[in-house]
């Protein structure tokens, strides 16, 4: 409801069940009811914006076979502020917190000998911080856009696949510290009438470390499969003709183990694509034909360890709508 003055409240009500169903002999027959109660509040002023809301969560679970997971009952508030000070000039600034959690999945839970119904929720506590700007009819650009965030993630009891001495096992293990900075860049430009470019790019760095236990040989290392570094762009000229594309995607370094060793490393890589495109319209009908040329530089880099990824490869599509 409208409080006057900038101020609303809102809340909301939800339910929600769940079941799962296999053919497997040992499954348990989970059911799952959630409840969730949302209360939110805004206030707006001018070029000044905030929300807050407070979310309660009660989850309730119950089996046929075995020990179900115990209920999980959880307040989590959220905030955010946004402040454009210039008036017309596309600037604003923007800061968010969070403090959520993760509930496990019924594989996670109950999954033959995998499932562990012990497993705690994954909780995380998220700060953001941000600034957007974006403008038209810049010299010869039409559109220009651009964004950068910095934000700061604590992960606690996070849920993984661990090892056991036959099997593997899902497990909390752990606290995760996370520092990153999301930067990206859009850009369009009508050369003439008949000719249009396209830009954009996006650059991460995550600096995702294991904060669990000062002593171990892990203190401090790179998760595993997580690259400090990774981004991409496209680059697209629009003709009556043809629509040309050319992508790119990067990532740094990984480790396919806790413990970053030479042993585990998996060396960077970048994947270059190109990509012609038609539509073809008549009356309410309209085909489109795109061929791709897919790792033009033809490198077998892996994204997973000793799963590489194949050569250089082409691609044809065509959809058709009605």
């Amino acid at each position: 409801g409208d409080l006057g003055k900038g101020f609303s409240l809102s809340l909301a009500q939800d339910f929600a069940y769940n079941y799962l169903h296999t053919t497997l002999d040992q499954c348990q027959f989970p059911q799952r009811y959630t409840l969730l109660t949302a209360l939110g509040a805004q206030y707006q002023r001018n070029s000044f914006t905030a929300t807050a809301s407070l979310l309660n969560t009660y989850i309730t679970e119950d089996v046929r076979i075995g020990t179900a997971a115990a209920d999980r009952k959880r307040l989590s508030p959220a905030f955010s502020v946004s402040w454009k000070p210039f008036g017309e000039i596309g600037l604003r600034f923007r800061a968010s917190y969070k403090d959520i959690f993760r509930t496990p999945t019924f594989n996670d839970l109950y999954y033959l000998v995998i499932g562990n119904s012990s497993l705690r929720p994954e909780t995380t506590k998220q700060g953001n911080l941000g600034v957007t700007w974006s403008g038209s009819k810049l010299g010869f650009l039409d559109f220009l856009s651009l964004s950068a965030d910095t934000y700061y993630n604590k992960v606690k009891d996070k849920i993984v696949a661990v090892p056991t001495m036959f099997v593997w096992k899902m497990m909390n293990v752990g606290k995760v510290k996370t520092i990153g900075v999301d930067v990206n860049l859009s850009a369009e430009s009508r050369v003439t009438d008949w000719l249009k470019f396209y830009l954009t790019t996006n650059y991460s760095f995550m600096q995702a470390e294991d904060v669990t236990d000062p002593d171990s040989k892990t203190w401090r290392n790179q998760i595993v499969y997580t690259p400090r570094h990774s981004g991409g762009g496209n680059f697209t000229i629009e003709t009556p003709w043809v629509n040309l594309s050319y992508n790119l995607t990067y990532a740094s370094e990984r480790y396919t183990l806790a413990q970053n060793l030479p042993d585990y490393r998996i060396k960077p890589y970048s994947d270059h694509g190109i990509s012609l495109s038609r539509k073809f319209s008549w009356k309410r009908h309209q085909l489109r034909v795109q061929l791709d040329a897919l790792n033009l530089s033809g490198k077998n880099y892996e994204v997973i360890r000793f799963y590489p990824m194949p050569g250089r490869n082409y691609k044809l599509s065509i959809n058709y709508y009605l």
